[in-house]
């Protein structure tokens, strides 16, 4: 059953958290220094730049979030515990997207010393790609309360 839409759904989920390892989050611009921010490190923009904190919390969880996508398409014979692992996946996913994109940059940058005011951090026009696991995920639960309606109704008519 790994051939249903459902699991390549998953599969692309799984895939683009890993993809998203990789690329920079943003750029914060201070006055005394340029930085880049990505899943594991904000770290100085220049060659061998010093590394200023780290934020590897970020590329644990999307670890986790790949993991979890890739292991629920092997659930494909249990469907209830599938929508349980999407839904805490999907749960996951945004508590992500919301630590990247606002925790990050307005509480723990400052913490830390480094200034970023809405003219101090620009995002990475890719890090949109953050939206398309959510979406997967969120895809692949519907396509399996339809297989699950499915068989109950083939269930019923027995």
């Amino acid at each position: 059953m790994i051939q249903r839409i459902q699991s390549i759904l998953l599969f692309f989920a799984s895939i683009t958290a890993i993809i998203l390892l990789f690329i920079p989050i943003g750029h914060v611009y201070t006055d005394q220094a340029d930085y880049i921010f990505d899943a594991f490190f904000l770290k100085e923009n220049i060659p061998n730049g010093d590394v200023k904190l780290y934020t590897f919390y970020i590329a644990i969880m999307l670890i986790i979030s790949a993991f979890l996508s890739f292991y629920t398409i092997f659930q494909y014979k249990n469907r209830r515990r599938q929508l349980k692992l999407n839904a805490f996946n999907l749960m996951l996913f945004l508590i992500i997207i919301v630590f990247m994109l606002y925790i990050c940059p307005d509480f723990i940058f400052v913490q830390q010393g480094i200034s970023t005011t809405a003219n101090d951090f620009k995002s990475n026009p890719w890090i949109m790609t953050c939206a398309i696991p959510a979406f997967f995920i969120y895809m692949s639960t519907r396509a399996i309360r339809k297989d699950e309606k499915k068989i109950r109704a083939a269930d019923r008519l027995r």
